[in-house]
Parts: structure tokens; sequence; C-alpha cells
């Protein structure tokens, strides 16, 4: 069964590639379709039409130089000459048709060749430069970028404009004023009469006064084109909407297309990254071999590089350059910005492709507790399989500060398991009814619960009794016995324990049970009696010690033996 993600991508794709199918490949309209049919099969009309303005220009020329050689020759050379002028406008008219000349024959070669031999005969001579290819790929989105701000920046233009032109006036109405002062002051003085000097101001108020109507109908344009440049302006509001509506209906879909893209594709390599690799690393060979490691290394970061390209690929189908660039950019500055993590990064590489001094399967020592490598990721995941809820999520950095060692089948991971009975050093004697990194649970032959930490439960020294074990008790006769032979006390001590002891045991759980003399006490001669039993009887402690007391007891009425008991003797002085 094929997962929601597949079917979520395949419908995104086949609604992505129609729209920009469409906007990538606009359908012709009525227009040029006609204009389709008028053109001539062989598509020789635009060369025609170009050959025959080549040959009125040529004729023209001609006709050209010809009066240029008259005029020359009536000696209109020098200025001021009669035909100077005709001359001087029969020239630039001749330049004119010259540089006419010359566009028109690289059109008709363009016509003529192809335009893939004048590509292709520039692209030889051309070399290649890294500038230029990084001005033509961000021109569409500065292009693009122009546009949107050029109202703006156009409103902006006419303020300025209008400001000037007003500075400007201000200024040409005050040398006015100045220069009818100047000829104010000139007519009451004894130069009235110069008349040279009532031609230059004459000239220069006339030239003033030209500018200044330059100048007024200038300010009167722009600052109509103004006015009805902030007629035409929204209110903000408006503005805010039209904005918004328009950034949905454009990029803004692009954005979300390109977002729904990458996680699709993200998510669904991810869960084909977990369908395949969980089963190919079922086996402990081939989950901690180097290729399956780089594999899934390799897939891991093909998940990244594919989310990556769809936003590419968005983008490109619906031609938003700019967005493009912007992506660029920002991968660009991502991968500056990381250069150090990167090379940093060769340590955990080594630890995900399982070739650092940590390894998959092997023991490591965390918080004083035995650990297993779970599985080696960008999250290293270690538990202990003796342990409940041990399962610890690491990062990469930390488990690459510690150190591992070969793991042995037969080291257990913890020092019990549920269901055991322990001997603590403070005389706690009960069933393990839960462990986990935390804290160990004690379930107490009264019913009672201990609940000890793990380090605490650890630093008691715990003996655990599940693989078998042996109960001792000293048993002491009096010193009027002392005849006997202690060798006969010690066997007759060791047999009746043992049928005590099998009142409640069966034989084949009893390991061994034996007497030896111990010592000689202060008040009694102490025998050692020990029982050995399996770990199939590991929650009959209490009755063992019992049953070795009972046994020895029987066996002093059985022959008469005192027990003694501490006594103190004091002597008088005056005895």
């Amino acid at each position: 069964m094929k997962p929601p993600l597949f079917y979520a991508l395949l419908f995104l794709f086949s609604s992505l590639l129609p729209m920009a199918g469409q906007e990538s490949v606009p359908a012709p309209s009525a227009d040029s379709q006609a204009t389709e049919k008028v053109k001539a099969p062989n598509g020789f009309d635009s060369l025609l039409s170009v050959l025959s303005s080549y040959r009125t220009l040529r004729e023209q020329q001609v006709t050209l130089r010809e009066q240029v050689r008259e005029l020359t020759a009536a000696g209109a050379t020098a200025e001021g000459e009669p035909g100077a002028e005709a001359l001087a406008k029969a020239q630039a008219e001749l330049t004119r048709n010259t540089e006419s000349i010359a566009r028109l024959k690289e059109r008709i070669e363009e016509l003529a060749l192809g335009s893939r031999y004048q590509e292709s005969g520039e692209g030889e001579e051309a070399s290649y430069d890294f500038n230029e290819e990084i001005q033509m790929l961000l021109q569409p989105s500065l292009e693009e970028l122009r546009e949107v701000t050029e109202p703006t920046r156009k409103l902006a233009r006419l303020r300025t404009e209008v400001l000037d032109l007003q500075n400007k006036e201000e200024d040409l109405e005050l040398a006015l004023g100045k220069l009818q002062k100047a000829i104010e002051a000139t007519d009451s003085s004894e130069l009235k009469n110069d008349s040279e000097i009532k031609d230059l101001f004459e000239s220069l108020q006339i030239e003033l006064e030209s500018q200044l109507s330059l100048c007024r109908a200038d300010l009167a344009t722009a600052k109509t084109r103004l006015d009805e440049m902030q007629a035409e302006r929204k209110p903000i509001p408006q503005q805010v909407q039209d904005s918004l509506s328009s950034f949905f209906a454009g990029r803004g879909r692009s954005l979300l297309l390109a977002a729904l893209a990458s996680l699709a594709v993200f998510y669904l390599l991810t869960y084909l990254h977990r369908l395949l690799f969980k089963r190919l690393g079922r086996s402990h060979e081939a989950g901690t071999s180097f290729a399956f490691r780089l594999a899934e290394l390799g897939f891991t970061a093909l998940r990244f590089l594919a989310a990556i390209a769809a936003v590419f690929f968005v983008f490109l189908a619906f031609n938003d350059w700019l967005l493009v660039t912007l992506t660029i950019l920002v991968f660009l500055a991502v991968l500056w910005g990381t250069k150090e993590a990167i090379l940093k990064g060769y340590h955990k590489m080594q630890l995900l492709l399982n070739l650092g001094p940590v390894r998959q399967g092997e023991r490591v020592l965390y918080n004083g507790l035995p650990y297993r490598v779970r599985s080696l990721s960008v999250y290293p995941l270690i538990e202990n399989p003796a342990l409940s809820n041990s399962t610890v999520r690491l990062t990469i950095e930390e488990l690459g500060e510690m150190r591992m060692r070969h793991d042995d089948d037969e080291e257990p991971w913890f020092i019990t398991e549920v269901g055991d009975y322990v001997l603590l050093s403070d005389g706690t004697y009960g069933q393990v009814a839960f462990q986990s990194p935390d804290r160990v649970k004690i379930q107490e032959a009264g019913g009672q619960s201990k609940v000890i930490p793990t380090s605490d439960f650890l630093s008691m020294a715990p003996t655990n009794l599940s693989k078998g074990y042996a109960v001792a008790i000293t048993f002491g006769i009096d010193y009027a016995h002392q005849q006997l032979d202690y060798n006969a006390v010690a066997e007759i001590f060791a047999a009746n324990a043992r049928r005590k002891v099998e009142e409640f045991l069966p034989a084949e759980q009893i390991l061994a049970t034996f007497s030896a003399f111990k010592e000689a006490g202060a008040s009694s001669l102490d025998y050692l009696v020990v029982v050995k039993v399996t770990g199939e009887a590991q929650d009959k402690r209490p009755n063992l010690l019992r049953a070795l007391s009972q046994g020895c007891l029987d066996a002093c009425n059985e022959y008469g033996w005192g027990i003694p008991f501490p006594q103190m003797t004091i002597h008088r002085a005056g005895d």
C-alpha cells in the first residue's frame, strides 16, 4: 500500500505542471495567428524589404555625395561663406545615411545567413566573463525589483523635480530683480546713453525672461503630473489589500507550492528511508557494515538536496527569477555560515559511517551505567537491555566524547533482573520488582516496597541470589562438652540441618550442607553450619536461616548438649 504522501505529491505536481506550462508558454493570440498567415512560407519577405531599403539608402548616399562635392567645389568650405550652412547639413545627412547603411548590412547578413551563424561566429571570439555571467543571472531579479519600485521612485523624482524648479524660479526672479535695479541705476547715471551697455542689459533681460518662462512652464507641467500621480494613488489600506492580493495570486502561490513540494518530497523520502533501511538493518551484520552506513548517510543527504531542488523546480516552473535568485543567495549564505561546522563535521562523519571511536552495537558508559549503542544517526540512541525505559537520545557530539569497548555476551548489562532476589549491605532482602536508570524497586518479604536510586543501589553492594547462594550460622555449645570429638559434633549438626532444609526444599535444590568447628568463644564452643542451594531457592533465605538453627537445636536436645548464655562472674577482693 502506497503512503498518503505519495498521493499528495502526485496531486501537487499534477496541478503544478499545467499552471507552469500556462505561464511559460502563452497561447497565441488571434492577431499573431493572422500575422503568421500573411507571412510567406519561405520567410524571405523581411529580407526583400530590407534589401529594398538598402537600395534606397544607397541611392540617397550617391545623391548626398554629389551634393557635398558640388558645394565643396563652389567654395562653401569656409565659415561664413555662402552655402556653408547647406554643406554642413549635407555632410550630417551623409553621415547618418552611412550609419543606416551599416546597420542594414548587419540586418541583411542576419536574415540571409541565419541567427545561428551569427551566434556561432560571435561565440568563437567571445571569452568567458564570470562577472558578466553573474550580472546575467541577477538581471531578471533586478529588473523585477526595479519594476516593483518604479511608481515610488517616479513619484520621488517628480517631487524632487518640482522642488528644483521652484528653487530655479526663485533664483531667476531674484536675478531679474537685480538686473532691473542695475538698469535703473544705469539710466540715472552718465552711462544712460551708452548703446552697447543698453544692448547688453536688454539681451540679459530677454534671456532671463525666456528662462523664467520655460521654468514656469516646466514647473506647471511637473506639478500637473505630480497631482495626477497622487490622485491615482490608492489609500494605504487599499494598497495593502491590493499588494496582498497580488502577492497571493503570484509570488505567494509560488512560495506556498514550493513549501508544499519541499515538504512532500522530504517526507516521502523519509518514509522510503525508514521503510528501506529498517528492513535492511534488521540483520546486525548489515546494519553495522560500512556500505550500509554510507548508503544511509547518502540517502539522508539526498532528502535535503531533493527538498531544495523541489523549491528551485517550482520557482523555475513559474519563471520567478527573483525567488530563484533569493533562494540561491540564501543557500550560499547558509553554506558560507556553516563552513566551519562543515570542517568540524569530519569527526561526526566518521561516527555516522561507523568508523569512529564509538561504533554501533558496542558498550559505552553513561552516568555510571553500561549502555549499548543502538543506532548511529544525527541523534544517536543508546539503551541498556536490562533496564526499563533505558533508551537515551544523545547528540553526536556527546557520543563522540565517550569511549567504547567490545561487548561480551556473557557480561550482564546490570547486576540484577526483574524477579531476582537481592541482599543489600544494609540487610535489605527482597525481590526486584522494577529497575530503570533512575531507580530500583525492592519488594520485601513483609509486602512492603523500598525504592532506591540506582546509583545508591549499586553502592550498597547488592548480592544477587538468583544464581545460587549459601546461608551460614554460628551455633555454640557449652564448654562442658569440650571432651567430645568436634568433628563428630559437626557431622551431627550438618545432618540435622539438612534434614530440616529438606522439609521445604527438594533435594535437587540443595547443593551442599556442611558444618565445622569454628572457634572457642568467650562462653561457648562455636560451630559453623552452612547450606548451599541453587537459585531456584532464592526466596527461601529466611526459611533456611531458621532451618539451620532448628536443626542444631534438635541435635542439642537429642544428645543432651547444653547451650550456654553470656555470663558475668564477679570476684570480690577479699576472697
